[in-house]
């Protein structure tokens, strides 16, 4: 089940960020451009999605499955309720990810993302590709 972040306790969406290998802390925002979901497994939080949507354009800014639940579609579930979600004025979808990140890198492949540039040492000395999806108009 996928419910908006604010519906659960934030503490939950912290333990997946702990999973998220840049150290990066959950923060909940109050902006109307952010978005954020979790898919809630047996009333366990076990994935967590956060994209913006800034006029025409959109920003995954994070995609994180708890370790135990990986590979059982949990991120293609939120990837695909993201866009069900966005408006149909969106004209591409940016990310970053880790150049290493092979497993997510595919997955934003197979959904049609194309890597543009390079991000030198983005994350803590280790380069992030930029990857962009051209949304049909």
């Amino acid at each position: 089940m996928i419910l908006s972040a604010d519906k659960v306790d934030c503490f939950s969406i912290q333990e997946l960020f702990s999973f998220f290998h840049d150290n990066s802390v959950f923060e909940e925002k109050n902006s109307p451009f952010l978005f954020q979901y979790v898919y809630v497994f047996e009333e366990r939080v076990v994935g967590f999605v956060q994209y913006q949507v800034i006029y025409e354009r959109s920003e995954l800014d994070y995609l994180i499955v708890h370790p135990d639940f990986r590979r059982k579609k949990i991120a293609s579930t939120l990837l695909d309720f993201m866009f069900l979600n966005l408006s149909k004025e969106i004209l591409n979808v940016t990310l970053e990810v880790r150049k290493s990140n092979q497993e997510a890198i595919c997955l934003y492949e197979k959904y049609g993302f194309k890597k543009c540039a390079v991000r030198k040492k983005y994350y803590h000395g280790e380069d992030g590709l930029l990857m962009m999806k051209e949304m049909m108009l």
